[in-house]
């Protein structure tokens, strides 16, 4: 049976620094990425009530603003906060150290007059200007950097990650496109897999011939909306077993 958040803290983190003098900090990044705020609220909860019994305890959260983390919070002494600085895309801050980034990045790809545009076209957000370093340092690109920077610079609207996802998947070689799109729905269904509430959301816009009932147990479902395995869960595309296919 699994225990709870707060029984396993006090197994793993608690209980052990009570019975020593060495100061711990505990870091948690992007504890916003819990989806249900239920579990966000006890998680937040259980590690406020470790720092009250832990004097050498210290905790230190990142998060983007949410109602139920700063609820939480809000009654708890706070040594330091540091509020919308970086979801902030327009703070000194942030534009700065991606200019830096850029700079440091394609200091030996593009000429220095053309680094600060890129910088400015990420529009304050990272993950464009990391994309963008990526795309233009690539091995495997199948333009010079000069066209790559062309065309990243032509985008219409700056620091928009869904445009650079188009550029990427318009500057894939044919030959592969299928394959790719294939292989990435096959990661993105390992590392993220569908929730119930995902399923059932592809049964209400499932589209073609059949039955509801057919629907969902096609998409996973079973009498009483458990879900179980479909027809072909488990089995590895034979794409991915047989590379020379697709090579």
């Amino acid at each position: 049976m699994r225990s709870s958040v707060d029984e396993q803290l006090r197994t793993l983190i608690t209980n052990p620094l009570l019975q020593s003098d060495k100061r711990v900090i505990l870091v948690i990044d992007a504890i916003d990425e819990c989806k249900s705020g239920s579990q966000r609220r006890e998680l937040l909860e259980a590690l406020a009530t470790a720092a009250r019994e832990c004097a050498n305890l210290k905790i230190f959260l990142t998060s983007r603003p949410d109602p139920v983390i700063e609820a939480v919070l809000q009654g708890l002494l706070i040594k330091e906060k540091l509020e919308n600085r970086l979801h902030d895309v327009k703070h000194p801050d942030t534009t700065n150290d991606i200019a830096v980034y850029v700079h440091h990045s394609l200091h030996e790809v593009l000429p220095q007059d053309k680094r600060p545009r890129l910088a400015e076209k990420a529009n304050g957000l990272f993950i464009w200007a990391s994309t963008a370093c990526r795309m233009l340092t690539s091995e495997t690109r199948l333009s010079s950097p000069e066209d790559v920077y062309d065309r990243l610079i032509s985008l219409d609207q700056p620091g928009v990650i869904d445009d650079l996802y188009n550029l990427i998947f318009e500057r894939t070689d044919p030959e592969y496109y299928a394959v790719m799109c294939s292989m990435l729905a096959l990661l993105h269904g390992a590392f993220e897999p569908l929730t119930v509430d995902d399923l059932d959301d592809l049964v209400k816009h499932a589209k073609g011939p059949g039955t509801e009932s057919r629907k969902r147990t096609q998409c996973g479902f079973k009498d009483g909306s458990d879900p179980i395995p479909p027809p072909n869960a488990g089995r590895v595309p034979s794409t991915v077993l047989d590379p020379p296919r697709w090579r």
